[in-house]
């Protein structure tokens, strides 16, 4: 058992790298079937639509149509996810090469995330700025119950109703001018 450790232990660089090599083959392999419609991603597609003939999958003009849209919708996801990518690696490089000088460290860090913080920095806001955007705007799309708004007696407008209070309609807007 002792032997097995240590061969991990002495092959862990490579070991590293072919484990990251599998998981990038099974990503790049579930892409490719998600993109040509492989397997459970197959598409269901009605044959005509209004008597007009759609293209099936099996068409080589239609896999590459796909591809190319699918590839200019997911552009600026697959970019950031490369930028950060490239930002991790290079700060493990950093890292991995100067570990026992903590000067050379400092300047290494230093070096790497005053090159790419600020890429990394508008990636994140980005994404947070989407992610709030979709939340306000699925907010401001509720629909409102229909009849004149609902008001409780008691308390101050605004402030939380008041337990056993009467629910009341609120009142009518004084007459124009």
């Amino acid at each position: 058992m002792r032997d097995f450790f240590t061969f991990f232990y002495e092959q862990r660089g490579g070991i590293f790298v072919f484990i990251g090599c599998l998981i990038f083959v099974a990503i790049l392999l579930r892409y490719l079937a998600w993109t040509f419609g492989w397997g459970r991603f197959k598409r269901e597609t009605p044959k005509t639509v209004s008597g007009v003939p759609q293209p099936s999958d099996g068409h080589t003009g239609f896999v590459v149509a796909e591809f190319f849209a699918n590839l200019i919708n997911d552009f600026r996801h697959l970019l950031a996810l490369i930028l950060v990518l490239i930002f991790a690696s290079v700060l493990v490089v950093a890292i991995s090469v100067s570990e026992h000088n903590p000067d050379a460290l400092t300047k290494a860090i230093q070096g790497v995330t005053a090159t790419l913080g600020g890429l990394i920095g508008s990636i994140i806001g980005y994404y947070f700025g989407e992610s709030a955007a979709r939340r306000s705007q699925a907010a401001t799309t509720t629909v409102a119950p229909a009849g004149p708004p609902i008001q409780s007696s008691g308390g101050l407008p605004g402030s939380p109703p008041v337990a056993g209070a009467p629910i009341t309609a609120a009142p009518a807007p004084p007459p124009a001018g």
